[in-house]
């Protein structure tokens, strides 16, 4: 095993849309340095756990609420270093187009020691809205997911809807939870809802605007039995 922690430099070019990215920094590092360095106006798609390590996500894939828009975290890799088992450090030309390919997805560790990713950046309004609403099973949470099942993949891309089925401690039941982020205002997510997943019953009182960096900050650090009084 091999400590990269160090290997955790960021050099964002917000001109050009790209950044330089060490295989030790980790997602939360790399997208307050985005925010930071574009004024809140660029981002980078990937998890929503800030302290996964960049080396390691982006060469499993990399999903999270970019992806409808903007693919895989990897699909966002232009260039890349690794150090091959004789030492030697290539980049996206001298490694060739079937390693290249290979490292964005199918893991690193078998093809050598990646130190640092070239990434595109991504155009994010000055505002996005989130909302996380709970539904239990006497508000019909089955029939609920049952529908996310069949619309969320035709939704607009700039809106993406993940949905979770969770127990309820100390009771024999459960509720499902639906976490969103559209890639704009409030006053244009609630039309959308009502005409395309009415059932869902969001309201605006459900939903909280925010830059998009503040964002990854709320997909993880909300709890649902905390704020939606699930004792």
């Amino acid at each position: 095993m091999i400590d990269l922690i160090n290997f955790n430099q960021i050099d964002v070019d917000a001109e050009e849309k790209t950044a330089w990215v060490g295989a030790g920094a980790t997602l939360g590092e790399l997208y307050y340095k985005v925010a930071e360095e574009s004024n809140n106006l660029l981002a980078f798609p990937a998890g929503v756990c800030p302290t996964v390590g960049v080396g390691g996500h982006l060469s499993g894939g990399g999903f999270g609420y970019l992806m409808r828009k903007y693919d895989l975290a990897a699909d966002q890799v232009i260039d890349a270093h690794l150090m091959d088992v004789n030492g030697r450090i290539l980049d996206r030309k001298s490694m060739g187009k079937d390693l290249f390919w290979a490292i964005r997805g199918g893991g690193v560790a078998s093809f050598g020691i990646l130190v640092a990713w070239k990434v595109n950046l991504v155009d994010v309004p000055p505002t996005v809205t989130v909302f996380t609403v709970v539904r239990t099973l006497e508000q019909n949470a089955t029939q609920i997911h049952h529908k996310w099942q069949q619309i969320a993949y035709k939704l607009p891309e700039e809106l993406v809807i993940s949905a979770g089925l969770k127990s309820v401690e100390g009771k024999r039941t459960m509720v499902a939870i639906f976490s969103a982020e559209y890639l704009g205002g409030v006053d244009r997510l609630l039309p959308l809802m009502q005409e395309r997943f009415p059932e869902l019953g969001v309201r605006k009182e459900d939903c909280q605007e925010m830059s998009w960096v503040e964002s990854t900050v709320y997909h993880r650090a909300f709890n649902a039995k905390e704020n939606l009084n699930l004792e």
